[in-house]
């Protein structure tokens, strides 16, 4: 093999990192920094990738202060006076999130009602009168996104948001509760004045035209019926799990007090009725049994709710709080996952006979998402607000609340037929009749 060529006259150079003279070796060189690793964006950083963030938020019940992204906490710190409580903080980011879904949600939720509105509106026996009347709810629905969309700018502020929203959310909530109050079968009179017309050039006496004009009537009575069922259903159903889950977080922020638990054990019974009452007329039409499963499912996630809301009705620590969370969570979602599937079914293999379309059931889902994460937004916002303005009512009342508690305690004995636990004395005791 061939060796090594002889070194040079003056010798080989010396290393870059060596001193020029011998002595201590110099420091190598940082390596030069990755720019591909630089120039990635922070985390929530474009439109889509905090949509992804957010999804995530928004089907949880709170978030991690230490989850609360850079540029979020750079903002709050920013504002005038900043924000600068970790909890606080992590709570209006959690909010930003749930804002930013819905107002996402309600982009394709108003354009499939449009078009299942333009689908209706080519029936030549839809009035237009009544296409017009039924395009309200979606001018609301689209007011109320851009309203959402608006606030977004805002969302460290806290205080004037939350009114603004609120008000928005009432008119979207409430504008097809109003739109169902007029008798939508009055529009179709001239029809009924045509059709009884025809009835009586073909021979009918005028009592024949009309017994058949009112079963008409009659008909179309309840057709109307089951497409404001579907309207506002979704809407109806909606406000007691978004009271529940905005219970549940208003908790795990004040784990001290006892009022999100007792929230719970009275939503809990209402909402089992709620979904009996919505469900019991599409069973009644069908005779499907899937819509019985549904309400038996759903009934019974209630009862695991209500059970923890009696747990979750007394002061507790964080910790204990998110424990009886988590310990219920399973079985109420498990049986809230089943009870949706059933209604799915249930409607999915009855659209012939309730004369619904695919498009429909879809625009109720998501509907009734959407509801649901509004309402959780709003009503904690409520809630928080309502705790607050509970504590500058009672301050400086203790004496009175022990005296009432004393009051309960004796009533309750005297119904065990216990001697009475001695009265609290006092000015702030109230005298007995």
């Amino acid at each position: 093999a061939q060796g090594y060529p002889p070194p040079p006259a003056q010798g080989y150079p010396p290393p870059p990192h060596a001193p020029p003279h011998g002595g201590t070796p110099l420091p190598l060189a940082p390596p030069p920094p990755d720019r591909a690793i630089a120039a990635l964006p922070p985390p929530g950083h474009g439109f889509v990738d905090f949509l992804k963030i957010s999804a995530r938020r928004a089907v949880r019940l709170r978030i991690e202060p230490t989850e609360v992204l850079p540029q979020e906490r750079a903002e709050l710190l920013a504002v005038h006076p900043p924000v600068a409580d970790p909890g606080f903080q992590a709570f209006l980011s959690w909010r930003r999130s749930i804002l930013f879904v819905v107002a996402c949600a309600l982009v394709p939720l108003i354009l499939l009602r449009i078009f299942e509105l333009m689908k209706a509106s080519d029936d030549p026996m839809m009035p237009d009168q009544l296409t017009t009347l039924q395009a309200l709810p979606i001018v609301a629905e689209a007011i109320f996104c851009a309203i959402a969309f608006a606030q977004l700018k805002s969302w460290t502020r806290w205080q004037r948001q939350r009114k603004v929203l609120a008000y928005g959310f009432a008119a979207f909530f409430l504008a097809p509760f109003v739109i169902y109050l007029f008798p939508l079968p009055s529009f179709f009179s001239d029809q009924f004045d045509a059709a009884r017309d025809q009835m009586m050039a073909q021979g009918m006496t005028e009592d024949q035209a009309n017994a058949a004009l009112h079963q008409a009537r009659a008909l179309v009575g309840v057709v109307m019926s089951v497409q404001a069922i579907m309207i506002l259903a979704p809407k109806a159903i909606s406000l007691m799990p978004g009271l529940i889950r905005a219970s549940l977080v208003s908790k795990m922020l004040f784990p001290g007090l006892a009022a999100p638990g007792w929230l719970m054990v009275l939503a809990a019974p209402i909402y089992s009725l709620l979904v009996y009452v919505v469900l019991i007329m599409p069973y009644q039409i069908t005779g499907s049994g899937w819509f019985v499963g549904a309400i038996v499912a759903i009934i019974a996630a209630q009862y695991f709710l209500g059970r923890a809301g009696f747990q979750l009705a007394r002061p507790q620590s964080q910790d204990q709080a998110i424990a009886t969370v988590r310990a219920a969570r399973n079985s109420y979602l498990t049986s809230l996952v089943v009870g949706a599937g059933f209604i799915v079914i249930a409607f999915g293999a009855n659209i012939d006979m309730l004369d619904l379309g695919v498009l429909s059931i879809v625009n109720l889902l998501l509907s009734f998402e959407v509801s649901v994460l509004a309402l959780t937004l709003i009503i904690t916002d409520a809630v928080i607000a309502s705790l607050d303005h509970a504590r500058s009512l009672t301050h400086g009342h203790d004496a009175l609340e022990d005296a009432s508690e004393a009051h309960i305690a004796a009533f309750v004995s005297a119904a065990h037929g216990d001697a009475a636990p001695p009265a609290t004395a006092g000015p702030a005791a109230t005298p007995r009749a």
